[in-house]
């Protein structure tokens, strides 16, 4: 599939901002499950099938939501293809 930041919706989006938060896209840390709210959790799930975010186990049976190769390339190049 092959889509653009400008193809998400605006909720997707800002959940990208997120789980990158201050850092480059390609080294983000993504956030802990934990600390999502219950709209954004919603919005996660949306996101699962287009490729963009995963869940990755952590230290101390926490749970991550990351980027995803995908997700870091779209975020590098831009809004627009």
């Amino acid at each position: 599939m092959n889509f653009s930041l400008d193809d998400l919706m605006p909720s997707q989006r800002r959940l990208l901002a997120k789980l990158c938060g201050t850092d480059a896209p390609a080294t983000a840390i993504g956030c802990e499950i934990s600390e999502l709210s219950d709209a954004e959790v919603i919005t996660a799930q949306t996101m699962f099938p287009l490729g963009l975010i995963e869940v990755v186990d952590g230290w101390r049976g926490t749970h991550w939501l990351m980027l995803t190769v995908v997700a870091q390339r779209m975020m590098i190049e831009g809004l627009t293809e």
